[in-house]
This record gives structure tokens, sequence and C-alpha cells, in this order.
């Protein structure tokens, strides 16, 4: 998976901020110091949303501006296309749609999880955070992630423990892998290079037998015929397009200067003294001191029918009888008095058909002012006449520019004129591209020219063979399995780290929590007995070696906020060459303080 796009309306300090990362390695300079992981936990919040492990963050990440504005989106790339995944996180909508061409197709919110199993492996969001997030305050492995649980079980059930444990990885078994692996690349680059510059020498033979027709070719070895012809369609659509786009914007302005006259002759026949907010709030008052009193009423009425119904009327009874009547009577002149005011704030109208109608009324005024509003159609109808107007005139040069080509062909039939510059321009472009790639790799070598390149190269290979015969065969510590490798490049991820003060990791199971032993120029010594910040290094070094035997190369997500604090500059360097070797065909998007 690639993100192209990460657009934040509002999470924590965040707020409208839009990202581009357009290259496979981004480096973001955040300004505000020690928040480098609201911009990586934005990420992980718009593909997994806040799970258990997380919860608690989404009232920490809601913004000071309101739970409105707490929302953001993503543009992603995967194999199977471009996406917008947008989530509004207190509501917790989720919303996915995939680009088809110029627009955007709504799809089930279900579909993300398929995208993240295709691109990741995983649905767990534990595992996507072992692997792909690397956050300074949270290095340590996660011990409930379902990765680390299965490799611990891998070492245990596999008897891998036992098998590696005991031994020890030499520095000259360590030199020996090293000097083939820098063979293997040598000979590679030597084969390479002698087999591109003898393609080289092949097209521009082609090339010299169709040099006539570079006269129809364009500074970018484009052909002229077919791209004046392109440029004329595009053009001759484009005026058509014009020509309609004026002829709607006049039709579409009728249609609004009808609706909105319409709509002020409705309006007129409102008495405007009567329908206002005023009124409207005081009827509603009046409603509700109605609603009040009736409920009074029916009480006072309930207690009367109850004193009525015992048949025995002391004189308590009556007493009490009279009472009620009394409240009865001044309820009902009260309710008689609300009904009098009503229909006289109202001329005769009843309030339920005076609101409905206010309801209306509004109703056309906002109508009205929305078709009202300040138009840019005469604006925009005097720019398309300008752009009608250039796009006749670049029409018809391009026309003359393609009759022109026509007499330079002269004879021969245009068909055959625009397959011979089909060639020509395919040997070019190829041309090129080797071209190209022998630069690359004279640079790569550190050569000004192919020829010094190759002398360099021959005589590399024949240096690191005559290395390699004088290191004595050796068992290898590790084997080639897939867990060996893995410890392989963690130990090698390590030593990068320390600048080869430590140099060697080997797994250790405690109960079954997954530890490592360390070695290196001060002995072996546990993981947990290091200091905080090396212990940090040494679970980054695992947690980024399994993310590469893990991910897919070309699928591979990494994202890390700022370097750990114990790395040197040249640490820092060796690290960043390492993961773009590592993961050359993924992404890395590292998030740095700007201090």
């Amino acid at each position: 998976m690639r993100i192209k796009k990460l657009r934040i309306k509002g999470f924590g300090s965040i707020i409208d901020k839009e990202f581009d990362f357009d290259q496979s390695f981004t480096t973001l300079l955040w300004e505000e110091k020690g928040k480098q992981e609201t911009l990586s936990d934005v990420i992980v919040a718009l593909l997994f949303g806040f799970p258990p492990h997380r919860r608690s963050s989404l009232e920490k990440y809601c913004p000071v501006i309101g739970k409105k504005q707490y929302s953001a989106s993503l543009v992603v790339e995967t194999e199977a296309g471009e996406f917008l995944i947008g989530r509004n996180f207190p509501r917790e909508i989720l919303e996915v749609f995939k680009y088809e061409e110029k627009r955007l197709l709504p799809l089930p919110a279900t579909v993300l999880m398929d995208i993240i199993y295709s691109e990741f492996g995983t649905l767990n969001p534990l595992d996507f955070e072992a692997i792909s997030l690397f956050q300074n305050n949270n290095l340590r492995l996660n011990q409930y992630a379902p990765l680390i649980r299965e490799h611990v079980q891998q070492l245990v059930y596999e008897g891998v423990l036992e098998r590696v444990l005991p031994r020890a990885l030499s520095l000259e078994e360590a030199n020996q892998g090293q000097i083939k692996e820098r063979l293997i690349k040598n000979e590679d680059l030597l084969k390479k290079l002698t087999s591109l510059q003898s393609e080289v020498k092949c097209l521009e033979e082609q090339e010299n037998k169709l040099s006539h027709y570079e006269q129809f070719l364009s500074v970018e070895h484009n052909s002229l015929l077919e791209e004046l012809s392109r440029e004329y369609t595009a053009a001759t659509l484009e005026r058509s397009f014009y020509e309609e786009q004026l002829r709607e914007e006049k039709e579409s302005r009728k249609i609004i200067e009808r609706e909105a006259r319409l709509l002020r002759e409705k309006i007129a026949t409102f008495d405007q003294t009567l329908y206002t907010n005023e009124i409207q709030q005081r009827v509603m008052d009046m409603l509700t001191i109605r609603d009040h009193k009736n409920v009074l009423l029916q009480k006072e009425e309930e207690d009367l029918n109850k004193l009525g119904k015992k048949g025995v009327f002391s004189r308590m009874n009556s007493k009490e009888a009279e009472e009620i009547k009394l409240r009865i009577e001044r309820l009902l002149y009260d309710l008689s008095r609300i009904r009098e005011e009503l229909r006289v704030l109202l001329k005769g109208k009843k309030p339920e058909e005076f609101l409905k109608e206010k309801t209306l009324l509004e109703q056309y005024s906002n109508d009205l002012l929305r078709l009202e509003y300040p138009s840019i159609q005469k604006e925009n109808d005097h720019e398309n006449r300008e752009r009608l107007k250039k796009i006749k005139e670049h029409e018809g040069s391009l026309r003359q520019q393609f009759d022109k080509l026509l007499v330079l062909a002269g004879q021969e039939e245009l068909e055959i004129v625009k397959t011979k510059v089909k060639q020509l321009q395919q040997v070019k472009q190829k041309k090129k591209i080797v071209e190209e790639e022998i630069k690359e790799l004279t640079t790569e070598v550190g050569m000004e020219n192919p020829d010094q390149a190759m002398a360099y190269l021959e005589q590399k290979k024949k240096s690191l063979e005559e290395e390699l015969v004088t290191i004595a065969e050796q068992d290898t510590w590790w084997g080639d399995d897939e867990l060996s490798i893995l410890y392989q490049e963690a130990s090698r991820l390590l030593a990068v780290f320390t600048l080869g003060r430590h140099k060697k990791i080997t797994p250790r199971i405690s109960g079954n929590q997954l530890g490592f032993i360390v070695s290196g120029e001060e002995g072996e010594v546990l993981d947990e007995q290091l200091e905080a910040d090396e212990r940090d290094l040494t679970h980054l070094a695992f947690r980024l070696a399994m993310a590469k035997r893990r991910m897919v190369e070309e699928k591979a997500l990494i994202l890390m906020n700022n370097y750990p604090k114990l790395l040197t500059a040249e640490s820092r360097e060796n690290l960043l060459s390492l993961l773009k070797e590592w993961f050359k065909e993924g992404q890395i998007i590292l998030i740095q303080s700007n201090d």
C-alpha cells in the first residue's frame, strides 16, 4: 500500500492540514515538538478506527474546535487501484470510495478490511503497529500482538530455540557472507553493464537507418503527426464543449430567473407584519402555557369526579369540592383569555395554521435567497467566451501546422510515414532508457564513464574472489530458514544502531514472553538489563527485521516518528540507507521535529 495524500479536518492539534506523500521515502518536518505521534496516529485511526487498546485516544484527539470537525481522509494506492478512505471519528462513520477515471465510486465500508488484508496480510491493528508503526514513545514489543505470539510458538514448538541458542556467529563467517553478497552484486552489475552497452550499439544502428524521419519528431521524440492530430481533435472537442456550456448557462439563467419570480410572488401573499420571529416566539410561549393549564384542568376535573364517586359528602368533602370548582373556573378563565389573545394576535388564524404558514414563508425566503445569491454565472459566461475564442484560434493554428507536415511527407503515403516515425520514436525512447540505466550503473560504481566502470568492476571481482579464498569454510550459525534469517537481519540492524557495540540478537523465552540476549563488545546481557534507550533499540531492530520478513516488499509501509534518541548522525545515516535497501519498493514516512 502506498499513501498518496492525507487530509485532516480536525485531529488533536492538527486542524485543516493536507499532506502529500508522492515519494517512496518522505520526510515531514513537524513544527510541534513532541507531537509527531499525532500524525502517525491519525493514519492508524483512518485505517483501523479506535480498537479497544486505542479507545482512550478517541477523546484525547478530539479537537478543541469541536466534534463536528473531528474527521480525516486518506488517499491510498493499492494493486486494486486508488481508494479514498474517510472517517468521522466521534460518529464512527467510515466511507470508502474508489477512483474510477475521474469519478469516485462509493463502496461498502467492509471493503477497507479487504484492502488492509490484501496489502498487510492481517486485519489485527496490533500486528500492523508491530511491523509498521515505530513511535519513539512506544518502541517495545507488544507481547499481545498475534504475530509475536505466533513467533514465540515457532521458537518453542519447532525446536528453533534449542537449535540456535547455544551457537555463536563467528566474525569470519559474517565476513564471508558479506563478501559473497558483494561479489554477487558486483557480477550482476558487470553483466548488466555489458548487456546494456551492447544494446545501445544495436539501437544506434537502427536509429541511423531511420534518420530521414527525424523531421517528423518533436524535441521530446514524440510523433508530430500523431501529436498534432490528437491536439486538433482535442481542440475540436473543447470548442464544442464551450459552445455547449454557453448554451446551457443561458438556459440555466432563464430557469433561475423564472423560479425567483415565482417565489417573490408567493412571499408577497404573506402578511409581513404578522409572520415575524417575535410573534412566533410569543405564540410558542402562549401555547406552552395553554398546554400546561390544560394538564392542570384535567387533573382538577379528575379529582372532582373522585369526590363525587365516594357517595358521602361530609362538610370537609363539600368544602374541598368547592375549592376544586373554584380552581377549575380560574383555569377555564385563563384558557379563555389565552384563546382570545391568540385570536387577536393572529388575526383570527389558528396557532397551528400560523406556525405552518410561518415555516412555509421561511422556506420560500431561504429558497429565494439562494437563487438571488450573487452569481458568478456572468463571470463564467465571459470566461467561456474568451476561452472559446482562444480555442478557435488554436484550432486554426494546429490545422496549418498539420498541412505543413503533409507537404514534407511528399509522395510517400501518410500511413507509411507514420509507421516509420513510430519505429524511430520507439528506438529513441528505448535508447534513452538504456542510456539512463548505464548512467545510473556508472554513477553507482563511482566512475565517470562506462569503460572505467567496466574496468573497475573486473578488478573488484578479482579482488573479492581472492578474499573469499582466504576465509576458511565454516558451518553457518543460523542456517537458511526464515527464522534464522530474521535474527541475522535484526543483528545486522542492531550493529548499525550501536556502531558495532552490540552485534547479535538471540531469542529468549520467559514464560510466554519473548525477550532477547544481546551480544557484543561487553559480552552477553539480557535485554531487560540494558538501559531503557538501548533496550528500545534492540526491540526496534527486531521489529524492523520482522517487518522486512513479513511484508511484501512493494506493499511495505513504514511509519517512523523521529530517530531513536541514542542514534548518532552516522547511525541515522546508516539506518536510513538500510531502510531504503530493505523497503526500496515500499513506502517509508519519517516524521521529524523541526528543531
